[in-house]
């Protein structure tokens, strides 16, 4: 079975076509896979991170939400006069501290996404630069 490697026929779109023996394109299809692999693994790594910080995304909406939550409960404590002092006061210490947790929590996740994010754009431009300097030579 003979490879097939890629060729610029068409700028606006690669295609493939066969090797024809003792030509120097016959001897690039081991750097192609090499490349090709190379790729494959920065695709998986990429799916991966993305993924995680998906998941990382939706813990930091749901924190924000309940920091809205707590904030609208702490407003409605407020102004709710049948409760005692001892009542209202225990309630609002309570509420307060929850809102001081979550409104935490929030910002220790608003700060694990940024970071995945930031290393991903940094990690993505570099290695889309240099697999496409490393692309110009299976074409």
């Amino acid at each position: 079975m003979q490879s097939k490697i890629l060729t610029d026929a068409d700028p606006g779109q690669a295609c493939l076509s066969e090797p024809q023996p003792g030509s120097p394109e016959a001897a690039r299809p081991p750097h192609n896979q090499a490349i090709l692999a190379k790729i494959e693994s920065g695709l998986i790594e990429l799916e991966n991170a993305v993924t995680k910080l998906d998941s990382l995304t939706q813990e930091q909406t749901r924190l924000q939400s309940e920091v809205e939550k707590v904030a609208s409960a702490e407003a409605e404590l407020l102004r709710d006069e049948s409760l005692s002092e001892s009542t209202a006061t225990k309630r609002l210490i309570e509420i307060r501290a929850r809102a001081d947790v979550l409104r935490a929590r929030a910002k220790a996740a608003g700060e694990r996404t940024d970071e995945p994010l930031h290393a991903l754009q940094t990690r993505s431009s570099w290695r889309v630069r240099r697999e496409s300097s490393d692309c110009s030579m299976i074409c």
